[in-house]
């Protein structure tokens, strides 16, 4: 997900904003990172879009997720799912050191072919229903709640693959 400059971690971003990396395999396109912001240039990801989804659960402290025109914190047990071609940046919010998981995935890693009845009935539905691109996702007993925890049963299996 990154390259190295000046001992700091930095996700390569093309001139049009877009996010390219190598994430996962051909056949399993899917990558955990473990990670801590302050390991970033800067603590800081720039703006950026990607094809692929990202998941992220925060483990500790807190993150500044910012979205289009809005500024989100993001606190330990929160989590969030940014979807493709959403411009989003995130950084450090104030001193808190944020550690987090994020899972890159390839969305017909979740559906298969495009023209797959779980790209028409389950995931074009999800995108059509959240226009800003993104959810935010908080421990409050609802579905919210399942989804932060099917997160963390994702990456603990992909922590014991």
């Amino acid at each position: 997900m990154e390259s190295k400059l000046n001992f700091k971690r930095n996700v390569p971003i093309q001139d049009n904003e877009q996010a390219v990396f190598p994430y996962g395999k051909y056949g399993f396109p899917c990558e955990l990172y473990n990670d801590n912001i302050d390991d970033f240039q800067n603590s800081t990801i720039d703006a950026h879009w990607q094809l692929e989804l990202e998941f992220s659960v925060i483990e500790k402290g807190t993150l500044e997720l910012q979205i289009q025109d809005q500024v989100i914190h993001v606190t330990e047990n929160q989590g969030y799912v940014i979807f493709p071609h959403t411009i989003h940046k995130v950084q450090k919010c104030g001193t808190s050191n944020g550690i987090y998981k994020t899972i890159i995935a390839a969305p017909r890693f979740l559906y298969g072919d495009s023209a797959s009845v779980l790209f028409y009935k389950y995931y074009l539905p999800v995108l059509t229903a959240i226009p800003q691109g993104f959810i935010l996702l908080e421990k409050n007993g609802n579905t919210q709640e399942h989804i932060l925890d099917g997160i963390r049963e994702v990456v603990s299996l992909l922590e014991n693959r």
